[in-house]
């Protein structure tokens, strides 16, 4: 047992996930069992929402409390300044052993950090990374110990990664390969039924066309492993098993397919409506579908195998689990794809899961929480953690009740304690997923879009004024179909929502943002 029966933290995030998905999963498409079993320890948070719903800033959300405008991650193409606290390198000061597996994606794909970068500045002592530009800790492995498989690993980059400057002159030996992926991916027998593979507008879903052994899943998994092995017993250990799916492109190993349920895959959201707007933007969403979901089975069983090494080394008892998603995916409702500035339900609202000793076990909670409650909740979960994670410095006290995080701990709710002050509502905010300006009509009209939800209502701006305004009853149509923003039976809600909006803008910048804040109330 370890010093003051410190907990161990383990936490598995996952990417692109979607709640709706999710639930729509457990439902009968395809069994989770492991997912089942964290659920049957704990608490799932069934109105959890991303702040921004894109990869960079919700992974920084989580890991400092902050949001967006908190922590300075716009959109992709920023990096998480370091110097501001996160609650795994506080877990690192207490005296956990800390290691990161997977993605971290605290620094844009496209900078001198990449393809090497050293994430142990965040509070990692240990980290494996691999991100979704698929380069790397993870493809120098396969060149090297499995040569025979390498054509068909640069086969499964997404087409922009040949857009990212060192593609060109990669690692020690200055090897191009956006050329090699080209000449994979023309080599490479996508057949008729894998729907066009890389020709695609999702740049490809299909089986995995490699071992599953081999792949970026199964890697971060044997990576954690290794590291639950080697943490001496006595002390505490944080986790971060951080796995690349569900990202696009879809590509679980082919035995997962078998075991989801196509009948009860759903029609996409306006399919066969007028609704629909145009020819179907993906061949055979049926089967892109079907993808997703096996990706889901893929995860589960990796979860399974950290789950049986807890248990197999004595840890399980005392260990805390989060699951969680950076945000969702469209996945063809209102024949769309992706996420950032949709914000649809299938977007914004994500799975969460938080599970441990002296929890309420098994139950749903409603209320709503996000991105950035999950830092206070870890540092929740002993009562060192909270005296030890850095606040900031005050003149003559003026800062002393300054908030360390603008989420709240979610450990109360855990516990089954009614909290009579919770949120009432969730803000989510985009700023164009490749940082475009607001008036950008490329890949999505208006990229730009700020979000309130409550239980009636979904109310989103963009700076196309009346042209990007949008509000859905939710009571009345919780598919987000028809925009009533100018009805007039709804003008009264329009214009409360509007006033509750301008709340929550102003009330992004609280707590003050750590960046550069040498005082509070100094001259």
């Amino acid at each position: 047992m370890n010093p003051n029966n410190k907990p161990n933290v383990i936490f598995f995030m996952v990417d692109q996930m979607g709640a709706r998905w999710l639930e729509a999963a457990l439902n009968g498409i395809c069994d989770l069992p492991n997912l089942k079993r964290l659920q049957s320890m704990g608490v799932t948070f069934t109105n959890a929402f991303s702040n921004n719903p894109v990869c960079c800033p919700a992974r920084a959300g989580i890991a400092t409390g902050l949001t967006s405008r908190g922590h300075g991650l716009l959109s992709n193409g920023y990096r998480l300044n370091p110097d501001i606290p996160t609650f795994m390198k506080t877990l690192q000061m207490a005296g956990w052993r800390t290691g990161a597996f997977g993605k971290i994606h605290f620094y844009p794909f496209d900078s001198e950090y990449y393809p090497y970068p050293d994430y142990r500045e965040y509070g990692w002592d240990v980290v494996h990374n691999t991100e979704d530009n698929r380069t790397g800790e993870w493809h120098d492995w396969i060149e090297k110990e499995h040569p025979e498989h390498y054509d068909a690993i640069m086969a499964t980059p997404a087409n922009w990664n040949s857009q990212l400057p060192y593609y060109d002159s990669y690692g020690e030996r200055k090897v191009n390969l956006t050329e090699r992926m080209r000449r994979a991916k023309e080599k490479m027998a996508w057949t008729k039924g894998d729907d066009g593979g890389n020709k695609t507008r999702t740049e490809g879903y299909y089986p995995l066309p490699f071992p599953e052994e081999i792949s970026q899943t199964n890697w971060i998994t044997e990576h954690a492993l290794n590291f639950i092995d080697e943490t001496p017993v006595n002390q505490p250990l944080y986790t971060h098993i951080s796995y690349v799916q569900p990202h696009p492109p879809f590509h679980p190993p082919a035995r997962f397919l078998e075991m989801v349920n196509e009948d009860l895959i759903p029609d996409p959201i306006g399919y066969g409506t007028d609704h629909w707007n145009g020819p179907d933007r993906i061949p055979n969403w049926r089967y892109y579908r079907k993808l997703y979901f096996a990706d889901f089975i893929h995860i589960d069983e990796q979860i399974g195998r950290i789950l049986e090494r807890l248990e197999q080394v004595g840890r399980m008892e005392n260990s805390y689990f989060i699951f969680v998603s950076d945000h969702g995916e469209m996945l063809m409702d209102h024949n769309l794809s992706g996420k950032s500035a949709r914000h649809y339900d299938a977007v914004i609202r994500i799975p969460l899961i938080v599970a441990g000793p002296g929890l309420k076990q098994g139950s749903t909670c409603d209320l709503f929480v996000q991105h950035e409650d999950i830092c206070p909740t870890v540092l929740d979960m002993h009562e060192t953690l909270l005296k030890q994670h850095p606040r900031p410095l005050s003149r003559r006290g003026v800062g002393d009740g300054h908030p360390l995080c603008a989420g709240r701990s979610l450990m109360p709710l855990c516990k089954g304690k009614r909290v009579s002050d919770w949120r009432q509502s969730v803000f989510s905010e985009s700023f164009g997923g490749l940082c475009e300006s607001p008036f950008h009509e490329g890949i999505m009209k208006f990229p730009w879009k700020e979000t309130l939800r409550n239980r009636e209502f979904r109310y989103s701006v963009t700076p196309g004024r009346d042209d990007g305004e949008e509000l859905f009853d939710l009571t009345r149509d919780s598919s987000e179909l028809v925009n009533v923003v100018h009805d007039p039976a709804y003008q009264q809600a329009r214009q409360q929502l509007m006033k509750e909006m301008m709340h929550r803008v102003m009330l992004q910048e609280f707590p003050l943002p750590p960046r550069d804040l040498v005082v509070i109330g100094a001259h």
